[in-house]
């Protein structure tokens, strides 16, 4: 079988990369989504599923790393026994029933709501950017579990019950109010804020401005949170609360009056 220039520069850097590990010997690839005579060396593809990178093509041998959905990789080589091997994000192998095509066509929704988009398909993962209601995000087409696969401005992931239809007049980032127009009227920085480690029993999220609200959530220290508006209101014993959009909706307390310590502002955009 040949494997070309290119494959044995793979299998090169794989037992650099893995001293002491004996590759197994390499049969004739019969790969399911290819004709027999194709080479696939060097093409894209995503995780369909959670999967592994291993070290060597079997169930038994070490992982090196895990996989999220519609993460992507650079094949080294065709498929071997329902092997194959990567070089990208980092050399090993993947199981073949794992893989899809990578996507590469391209849709254009809105947030429909203060949002962010993750690390990863999970409201548990690290949050990487915020996005403005109204604002334009470029993903791929792809639906999986609620969650589609962010391209621009930032990849990661973003919730589908997070998204519509974009106006005519929708832009990328959202015109700010004007700072002579009302007390409302703040640059879009002081939207977005970060749960401060003050709050370690957690800060709740409340149905209406009051300490008798009903709970909806509890966001937990580091937790990014965007605001309704800047404009905070004062309940009869001096608290300040201030009503967000995300991660949820409700009413949360920043402290009180001169002692206002819940919630550290930070630049929208970034996690810091």
């Amino acid at each position: 079988m040949k494997y070309g220039l290119h494959g044995l520069v793979v299998f090169g850097l794989m037992m650099a990369h893995f001293p002491g590990r004996s590759l197994p010997a390499i049969a004739s690839p019969i790969p399911s989504y290819v004709s027999q005579a194709e080479d696939i060396t060097g093409e894209c593809r995503a995780a369909g599923r959670g999967t592994f990178i291993h070290y060597e093509p079997s169930d038994d041998s070490g992982k090196i790393r895990a996989l999220q959905v519609n993460d992507r990789m650079i094949l080294g080589g065709n498929e071997q026994d329902g092997w194959i091997a990567i070089t990208e994000p980092t050399v090993g192998f993947v199981r073949t029933r794992d893989l899809k095509l990578c996507t590469t066509e391209k849709i254009t929704l809105c947030a429909s709501v203060g949002t962010f988009i993750y690390q990863d398909p999970s409201t548990g993962s690290k949050p990487i950017r915020s996005v403005l209601p109204n604002e334009s995000v470029v993903m791929t087409t792809e639906l999986v579990d609620g969650w589609r696969t962010v391209l621009e401005p930032r990849p990661g992931f973003i919730q589908q019950g997070r998204l519509k239809e974009c106006e005519e007049s929708s832009s990328r980032v959202p015109a700010l109010p004007s700072r002579t127009s009302t007390a409302l009227a703040q640059p879009s920085t002081s939207l977005c804020h970060r749960v401060t480690p003050l709050v370690d029993d957690g800060l709740n999220v409340r149905s209406v401005p009051t300490e008798a609200g009903t709970v909806v959530d509890t966001l937990t220290p580091g937790t990014l949170v965007m605001l309704r508006s800047t404009t905070a209101r004062m309940d009869s014993t001096g608290r300040s609360w201030v009503s967000i959009i995300s991660p949820v909706s409700g009413w949360v307390s920043d402290g009180f009056e001169g002692n206002k310590r819940n919630l550290r502002p930070i630049s929208c955009g970034t996690t810091r």
